[in-house]
């Protein structure tokens, strides 16, 4: 049954929101209408899941807006420590945090309501998929406080990464209510669908989110300018090239999801269709959601009009090359089709 009650997920994780303590009313991210976020990319989320789904959505909001404004926390070394006790958090949920930090105080507490309709074997997923996203916000960081922008090979697993692609596409068969088993999960084709899936959503949203960063002054870690300095080109010339990309991470995508589907178990059937809706909830979500189409001004705390290089819906593929594309850390993902 398709969830239809994405008020309800957003004004539970709101009010949860606020007791943790992260954000308080009157702030501008609660308008992000996250619960809707949750029922456009997981249409079959089970009701008792949706709300605790949207705590984390929330959460990642507001925690990757303030890595940019906490005092430190933009250098690797203290948010190494901070990442550190949120792993710690994944390991040993029930085990006191230091007081004063509402970030670790509400994981703990969203991943302690998470477990409450979580298999283990789900939560692994789930904890391994967080690690690869910290992982991901490390690099950006390290990268950041080195003033190096990385090659586009390097860009890529780290963007799949700090997108939230791990965790995201780890919460749709909890969600779901559904598991898969770990020879499943480890499966090589779903790997490279599931990681397929993240870079796509992350190169999306770095089309759509190109003026937010602007005025925050983080575009320097951004596939358009790394494509700008790769290729000595425009902007508009690099975002023609970067949809050519995507599209056809997105057909790779969807040639392995129908080939795991033709000879899997009906449970990895719904997970190689589903983590798929991550990548069109997202951008429908992006269209209408103030985090992208009115990001607040951090000089002016004014809401400025959205100014991304938007969306383009086409039937066909801007690159329909089956090939894989010639960057060696995502080249694999293409070995796992059939021939």
């Amino acid at each position: 049954m398709v969830y239809d009650k994405p008020k309800d997920a957003d004004d539970g994780a709101v009010a949860w929101m606020f007791r943790q303590g992260f954000r308080k009313e009157g702030d501008w991210l609660p308008k992000m209408k996250a619960g809707w976020y949750t029922a456009y990319c997981m249409p079959y989320v089970l009701e008792r899941c949706a709300e605790i789904i949207t705590y984390v959505m929330y959460w990642g909001g507001a925690w990757d807006d303030d890595l940019d404004v906490i005092p430190g926390m933009d250098q690797p070394a203290p948010l190494t420590i901070h990442i550190s006790r949120l792993k710690h958090i994944l390991a040993s949920p029930k085990a006191a945090v230091p007081a004063g930090d509402p970030y670790l105080s509400s994981f703990q507490d969203f991943w302690n309501h998470i477990a409450t309709v979580s298999t283990p074997e789900q939560l692994e997923h789930l904890r391994q998929g967080f690690c690869s996203y910290f992982d991901g916000v490390l690099w950006k960081c390290a990268n950041q406080a080195g003033g190096e922008l990385p090659e586009l090979g390097d860009y890529l697993i780290m963007r799949a990464n700090d997108v939230a692609g791990p965790w995201l596409t780890a919460l749709t068969p909890i969600g779901g209510g559904y598991e898969l088993t770990a020879a499943e999960r480890l499966d090589p084709r779903v790997r490279a669908a599931s990681e397929a899936v993240s870079l796509i959503v992350g190169l999306d949203n770095d089309l759509i989110s190109v003026h937010r960063e602007n005025l925050q002054g983080l575009f320097d870690q951004n596939v358009i300018s790394i494509l700008v300095r790769d290729r000595n080109c425009t902007p508009e010339e690099a975002v023609t090239e970067v949809r050519g990309l995507r599209d056809r991470v997105m057909s790779l995508y969807l040639r392995l999801r129908d080939e795991v589907s033709a000879t899997s178990r009906p449970e990895l059937q719904r997970y190689m269709h589903e983590i798929g809706y991550w990548i069109r909830g997202h951008i429908i979500w992006a269209d209408f959601t103030t985090r992208y189409c009115a990001p607040v001004d951090p000089e002016t705390g004014e809401e400025q009009n959205y100014g991304g290089y938007g969306l383009v819906w086409a039937d066909e593929p801007a690159d329909a090359d089956p090939t894989p594309l010639p960057i060696p850390q995502i080249a694999w993902w293409w070995d796992q089709l059939d021939r």
